[in-house]
């Protein structure tokens, strides 16, 4: 998360959608950072969806209508390789941000595609399915509304500069950092049945995105 109060702007950092690389692009241009281990007060978090965000910024007395929100938006194809190869699931689904992780019996990644849960961290409850970071609960009400103004492909990071450059009136250099450790081809890891599956739990990023496999 980063939020500038001086050029009014809200960034919604989506997991494993170019956010690390978009919030440094932000830091020295934002009034609020919000890290892992650097969150100013208890309710901030680095990856709060737009409801968690509207609760925050009801807490503290801000209008979160007055604010530019955006996030990014990713090939989900290529997100839940990088998801799985960076949060390594257990055999019992586990992450490695939970105390009880056994990295010595992870979870094949077919069977995480099926199995898996994550987080939806503005319910504040486990979702039956490895939803949590797409767009559709990312970013979008149960009404399919969207509620962020923009939501930009990570594909396109130059993009995403220029266009922040133009509004904050300095330039932004593009970064990719923060990177999975994965094959570099993320189809190798998919079998047709697994294809479906992510266009399945994934609709909304591939109707945005115009994604492919």
């Amino acid at each position: 998360m980063r939020i500038s109060h001086r050029h009014k702007f809200l960034f919604l950092s989506k997991p494993r959608s170019g956010s690390t690389s978009v919030r440094t692009m932000l830091a020295k241009h934002s009034d609020v950072i919000c890290n892992h281990k650097d969150q100013p007060e208890p309710g901030f978090h680095p990856h709060l969806n737009w409801r968690a965000t509207l609760n925050l910024f009801e807490s503290q007395g801000w209008d979160y209508s007055s604010y530019f929100s955006f996030t990014t938006l990713r090939n989900p194809w290529e997100l839940a390789v990088s998801y799985y190869s960076f949060f390594k699931p257990d055999f019992k689904g586990r992450y490695n941000f939970v105390p009880n992780h056994d990295p010595d019996q992870p979870m094949a990644f077919k069977t995480w595609l099926f199995e898996g849960k994550t987080w939806d961290i503005g319910n504040r409850v486990w979702r039956k399915d490895i939803g949590a970071p797409g767009i559709g609960v990312f970013a979008f009400d149960e009404d399919s509304s969207q509620r962020v103004d923009a939501i930009y492909p990570i594909e396109r990071m130059d993009e995403l500069a220029s266009a922040l450059s133009e509004r904050i009136g300095a330039r932004i250099k593009s970064k990719h950092i923060n990177r999975s450790d994965r094959d570099a081809d993320y189809r190798s890891h998919f079998d047709p049945e697994s294809v479906d599956r992510v266009a399945k739990v994934f609709a909304k990023d591939i109707e945005l995105g115009h994604y492919q496999f």
